[in-house]
């Protein structure tokens, strides 16, 4: 018995320091020392919210396994999303002003460290004018005296609740409208306002240092609130004008609204086209992702319109889309041109450097650079030969009958300088009324979208676009966005040694 008491004894005694020891299960509980942060960094001042993080860097006994840097004070969870493995190259303020930025570190055991500030004061630049007309949505005529507003859109969402104006001007008698003082890095919503019509609204307004022209303001009579219209079109590949089937559709109600709740949803049918019936009247953005073949597009943002009784308005509203480009080299260029059913006829222009001192010029009657090195494929759209260089994709003679964008791609980009023109050449409307956006992607990006300015002008005028700059280092686009009778010599032009490029639009061939 008293052996049995002994063997008892020491299996106790055996027990307790197994246990003590840790012995057969994870000591991770047991490390309760939080990491340091030994150093954090960043510039005392930004013109910019996105500011550079120079120094960050922490330590702990059994490793690092998380960097934040928070705009807040109070401590993060382990748990809490935007832990990074590394430390982070830069960080996002949400305003501009003095500003503290907090780091923080956390091992595998769930420790966060206490934290390190550093202060950073930001001024944002004031961006130039942003600019714009407010046109009745029937007639065309002039909306003069609405009031325009300005608010700071929220992070990820389209509108906040109780927003305060951050600037506001009115209409003049022409409908044309600027608003200046507005902030670069800051992102803005318009509200249109005018009795007799629904407000309207304008997102993700990103105002920079060159003036920003929107697309036309069409506010809703309010007597239509209560009715409907179908709407369709077609989404085509901006390179072929070919319809593209299975290719998904989103709208959201306002203009360039991206984040917003989804209204309906729609799938482009075999021949590309997509329709929303008894859709309430007033202005939607219409999102569009899918695949060309295995590729996928790049997600791309149209306006649409629900205007009751506008039958032909309603049914032509087409969407080119269009594939990432080759980003080999100096990376490739297309520029696409869309615009409603009326004028019929608008016409892309490219002009560029060449081998010589010489330019050339590209449009419908000399679709390539060298000529005749683009063909015809095998469904009647233009494909890049082996010395093209820049070639219209796409050139449609009747936009109203044949809805679809002109397309133009530089395939293989020279040093030098491109002007871009956007000719008038016939139909009723002018080009600012005309519903016309260009859009010039790069590689998988959107660079830029021009909308026209409110300068309108009949038949034969021409906008100046942009000009671009291309570098071995990459591109600079400047916008034009001017508009003038071909008899001026105020069109756009390169460097001082390029010819005159409104001299090309004086003598243009019939089509």
């Amino acid at each position: 018995m008293r052996r049995i008491l002994s063997q008892v004894a020491l299996l106790l005694i055996m027990t307790v320091l197994f246990a003590c020891s840790g012995g057969g299960s994870s000591n991770q509980g047991s490390d309760t020392t939080a990491p340091v942060v030994t150093a954090l960094s960043m510039p005392a001042s930004a013109a910019s919210l996105t500011v550079p993080v120079t120094t960050f860097t922490a330590t702990d006994a059994t490793g690092v396994t998380g960097y934040l840097v928070t705009s807040n004070a109070s401590a993060p969870s382990a748990s809490d999303s935007g832990w990074a493995s590394t430390a982070p190259a830069n960080f996002t303020f949400t305003a501009a002003g003095a500003q503290t930025a907090y780091a923080w570190s956390k091992d595998a055991a769930g420790n966060v460290s206490a934290s390190l500030s550093a202060p950073v004061t930001i001024t944002l630049p004031v961006a130039a004018a942003v600019q714009g007309v407010a046109i009745n949505p029937v007639s065309h005529a002039a909306l003069s005296g609405a009031t325009v507003n300005a608010y700071v859109q929220p992070s990820g969402a389209a509108k906040s609740a109780g927003a305060v104006v951050a600037l506001t001007t009115t209409t003049d008698a022409n409908g044309n409208f600027s608003i200046t003082g507005l902030l670069v890095g800051t992102n803005y919503y318009f509200e249109f306002v005018m009795s007799g019509y629904v407000v309207f609204t304008y997102y993700n307004i990103a105002p920079t240092v060159t003036p920003l022209v929107l697309e036309n303001v069409m506010p809703i009579p309010v007597s239509w609130q209560t009715q409907t219209a179908t709407i369709s079109g077609s989404v085509k590949d901006a390179s072929t004008n070919a319809g593209l089937a299975n290719m998904t559709v989103n709208i959201r109600p306002g203009v360039n609204n991206h984040t917003g709740s989804i209204t309906a949803t729609t799938i482009t049918g075999s021949t590309g086209a997509y329709s929303f019936a008894s859709l309430a009247a007033g202005s939607y953005t219409a999102e569009v992702t899918g695949s060309i073949g295995t590729t996928a597009i790049i997600t791309s943002y149209f306006t649409l319109y629900s205007f009751p009784g506008n039958t032909a308005g309603n049914s032509n509203q087409d969407l080119p889309v269009t594939t990432p480009l080759s980003s080999t080299g100096s990376g490739q260029y297309r520029i696409v041109l869309n615009w409603g059913n009326d004028p019929r006829d608008l016409d892309s222009h490219l002009t560029g450097p060449t081998a010589t001192s010489a330019r050339f010029h590209t449009y419908f009657a000399n679709v390539s650079y060298p000529a005749g090195t683009a063909t015809y494929g095998p469904t009647g759209y233009r494909i890049a030969g082996a010395a093209t260089e820049a070639f219209l994709d796409v050139d449609n003679i009747s936009h109203g009958e044949n809805n679809g964008p002109e397309t133009t791609t530089i395939v293989v980009p020279r040093t030098g300088t491109y002007n871009f023109y956007v000719h008038h050449y016939g139909g009723a409307l002018n080009i600012s009324a005309s519903g016309a956006q260009v859009k010039v992607y790069k590689g998988s990006a959107l660079l830029a979208t021009f909308n026209p300015p409110a300068s309108a002008l009949g038949s034969s005028a021409v906008w100046s676009v942009f000009t671009m700059a291309v570098t071995s280092n990459g591109e600079t686009i400047t916008p034009v966005n001017a508009i003038a009778a071909v008899s001026t010599s105020s069109l756009a032009k390169g460097a001082s040694s390029d010819i005159e490029d409104y001299l090309l639009f004086s003598n243009l061939p019939v089509k």
